[in-house]
């Protein structure tokens, strides 16, 4: 699988080196705030490390509002070469590390300074608020989200526009809260239990493990939180509606991959102003498309209305660890693998479901080999295109051609693929 149809230059890149970090649970942006000169943005974004030791970590990354600055850097060799060295680590600040034993994942809710993370056999999830502990002394743990008959989770999260909160939990079942919106979480089935404020679920379903398997990921389907999606260790995805009393399993896609489902997205951006133009909006259940990859090595796209055959495939050399629709143009997306490649493509409704080579637009080739366990797109309009990503320490052996393989990093990268896509959205 080469990268001849994809450009492997950077409009911009920041590389931090994480080699203390062996391996990544998941990512996720917070906030952002205007710096004092105007010209800049500090955003937050925050890491769940798993090993060696499992801790949340809040980061802090200094990042030009002026998008077109290029900055061309081409193979990870010139990286290795001191390329540029201003642009190394110097942007990428840790502000906090949090112990937090057996975190799996984390998302930050859309419209508060909020931060969700699930832990693999607990019975709840847990709300971290750093709207003002950002650069104190540590996040306050404020909120507790409970499962039902002390079901432990499996570690799953995924949160809608309206910070609708759906995890898995073992034995196939699936739980949805909803806090609200405005900087402090809330909700009518609060209390209080050790000093801890704690919230039941709005609304609990099950599928059936004996003919799907157990889930493995969770998407929010529609903006309301109300339909979800759930993909399962054999390569299966159901459907669940939670807008029917106590959420009702629907229809499911047996066979969906070969194997376990690793990463399922649906396709639920905002509009944003692009080079002058609007582009299109999807608007969830209402659009129908969605993407899954597995660790099969492939990345699938499917319309919910049709789910004999997917839309298109696109194909790693390794496990498939994120897929992600772009926030801001609803054409494409990325996907993430520990063959060390990060790809964006954009999704046509004419290509066919085996030809992918001429929708990839970026390959992301800079984590040199090191498998990427997370990456995803930043939210903030004013930064459209800029992806973080995130590779783990190669396990031994070294690999057997000899090759040269970077160390793991925290990676912050807008490529020129990406700008020129834009142009050419904006040209036809």
């Amino acid at each position: 699988m080469g990268h001849e149809w994809a450009s492997i230059t950077h409009n911009y890149l920041l590389v931090r080196n994480s080699a203390q970090v062996a391996d990544v649970g998941s990512l996720a942006w917070g906030p952002a705030a205007i710096s004092e000169d105007g010209v800049s943005v500090k955003h937050k974004f925050y890491i769940a490390a798993l090993e060696p030791d499992p801790t949340l970590q809040v980061y802090e990354a200094n990042l030009d509002l002026d998008p077109y600055s290029p900055a061309m850097c081409k193979s990870v060799f010139d990286l290795s070469r001191g390329w540029p060295q201003s642009l190394r680590s110097k942007r990428i600040r840790i502000r906090k590390t949090v112990k937090c034993p057996g975190i799996q994942s984390l998302q930050c809710l859309h419209q508060s300074h909020h931060v969700v993370t699930a832990f693999e056999r607990r019975p709840q999830l847990l709300c971290w608020n750093y709207n003002s502990q950002l650069y104190g002394s540590a996040g306050t743990e404020s909120i507790a989200l409970t499962t039902v008959g002390n079901i432990n989770t499996c570690g799953r999260i995924s949160v809608g526009p309206d910070d609708g909160i759906v995890s898995a939990g073992e034995g196939g079942h699936i739980f949805s809260w909803y806090l609200g919106a405005g900087p402090v979480p809330h909700h009518h089935h609060g209390s209080k239990l050790g000093g801890k404020e704690t919230h039941l679920p709005k609304a609990h379903a099950r599928i059936n493990v004996a003919e799907l398997g157990e889930i493995t990921a969770v998407a929010v389907y529609d903006p309301s939180s109300r339909y979800v999606m759930a993909a399962t260790n054999r390569g299966n995805i159901a459907f669940v509606d939670f807008r029917v009393a106590n959420g009702r399993a629907l229809e499911s896609k047996l066979g969906a991959h070969s194997e376990e489902i690793t990463a399922i997205h649906a396709r639920t951006p905002t509009p944003s102003i692009s080079g002058g133009i609007m582009m299109p909006a999807a608007t969830g259940a209402g659009n129908g498309v969605f993407i899954t990859g597995s660790a099969d090595k492939e990345v699938r796209i499917w319309d919910s209305r049709y789910m004999r055959k997917p839309l298109q495939i696109h194909k790693h050399r390794a496990r498939v660890t994120t897929v992600e629709w772009s926030p801001h143009v609803s054409s494409m997306f990325l996907s993430a693998s520990r063959d060390g490649v990060v790809e964006i493509q954009r999704w046509d409704a004419k290509a066919t479901a085996r030809r992918d080579g001429e929708t990839r637009v970026q390959a992301h080739v800079m984590h040199g080999g090191a498998p990427v366990v997370a990456a995803g797109w930043n939210p903030d309009p004013r930064l459209e295109g800029t992806v973080l990503s995130v590779s783990a320490a190669l396990p031994p052996p070294p690999p057997p051609d000899g090759s040269l393989v970077a160390s793991p990093s925290i990676q912050v990268w807008r490529g020129e693929g990406y700008l020129n896509e834009l142009r050419r959205l904006v040209s036809r």
